[in-house]
């Protein structure tokens, strides 16, 4: 195979779970030329990998049907060999048999999606069955991957994940952290802000009230709290709630101060976002909470990989406190 297409427009955590199929290319057709078909988030992950040698960047729900069937012309004039679908949208299905690549491979989710199963029994020539029921434990999603990979005669696809960090990068986090971290004994702890926090009436204080609750544990500790694109809403109250000088926000990072910044952290407490794959990437352990809902599929199908991490299920509200003390013991154990 010399030309190989990856379609994957979705988000950041998404798209750093592709990296061990990046990998296992490599291994198995060293003089591959890659492209990589992604999201402008997901495009951020490629931005120093050598291991892409063209990025196609696009915006799905910006495209208009006329831009959408120009890139499937794009994606055919380019004469790839193989093309993995990892998307389960109909445009990336349709792109994918424009491409009249000799092998086209990507998930068919079964019966109980009609539609979609018989759009990819007529796009792709190698399909795996991969029934998405919310409700079932599922295989972990680079396995997923890798199981694509080996359809299409690459048996080694599911390897760690290895993110590619600018040196710039690298040199800007420990600058950024020399003020909050003066004792090299005092662990950094990394606390990750999202809205997911506040879900299933748990509120936006849960933010602030797992910040607080990790300091009062680990009183040596200090903590790196970011937060993603939209979520600098948290910033305001965990600001005027955290004790001055054992915390340091950082908003507005690009993709390579962000993973730096992680790479310094011993660990990454977090909801199940982007941020945990990012950790994943670097090789961060993580404790991770997951809602209620679902919460067998998703903790199965999108832990950390091949890291250190700690899965945590959320409770009812009313069980807060306790709550809160599973996340410290968490951190502890992975300390």
């Amino acid at each position: 195979m010399n030309r190989i297409l990856i379609i994957r427009l979705d988000g950041l955590g998404d798209t750093l779970l592709s990296l061990p199929l990046l990998d296992g290319l490599k291994r198995r057709w060293p003089d591959c030329e890659i492209t990589y078909l992604a999201s402008p988030r997901g495009a951020s992950v490629f931005d120093a990998d050598p291991r892409v040698s063209h990025l196609w960047v696009q915006e799905l729900a910006a495209l208009s049907r006329t831009q959408k069937r120009e890139l499937g012309e794009r994606i055919r004039a380019a004469g790839f060999d193989l093309v993995f679908c990892l998307n389960e949208k109909f445009w990336p299905a349709v792109w994918t048999y424009m491409s009249n690549a000799t092998v086209r491979v990507g998930f068919d989710p079964g019966w109980s999606q009609l539609p979609k199963t018989l759009l990819r029994r007529l796009t792709l020539t190698h399909r795996l069955p991969a029934p998405n029921d919310p409700a079932q434990a599922s295989v972990h999603e680079v396995e997923r991957y890798a199981a694509l990979a080996g359809l299409a005669g690459c048996p080694d696809a599911a390897g760690p994940m290895h993110l590619i960090v600018p040196s710039a990068a690298r040199t800007w986090a420990a600058t950024a952290l020399a003020g909050l971290t003066p004792d090299p004994a005092a662990p950094l702890i990394g606390l990750h802000l999202s809205a997911k926090w506040g879900s299933e009436d748990w509120g936006d204080a849960t933010c602030r009230e797992v910040g607080l609750a990790l300091l009062d544990r680990f009183p040596q500790a200090r903590l790196a709290v970011t937060a993603g694109p939209g979520e600098d809403r948290f910033f305001a109250e965990a600001a005027s709630l955290l004790p001055v000088g054992r915390f340091q926000l950082f908003a507005g990072l690009e993709l390579g101060q962000w993973a730096a910044l992680i790479a310094r952290c011993r660990v990454l407490v977090s909801m199940d976002t982007g941020a945990v794959h990012l950790a994943a990437a670097v090789g961060t352990p993580a404790a991770v909470v997951f809602p209620e809902l679902n919460f067998v599929h998703a903790s199965s199908r999108w832990s950390p990989w091949q890291v250190p991490h700690r899965i945590l299920r959320r409770p009812e509200p009313a069980s807060r406190n306790n709550f809160y003390a599973a996340i410290g013991a968490a951190v502890e154990e992975l300390l």
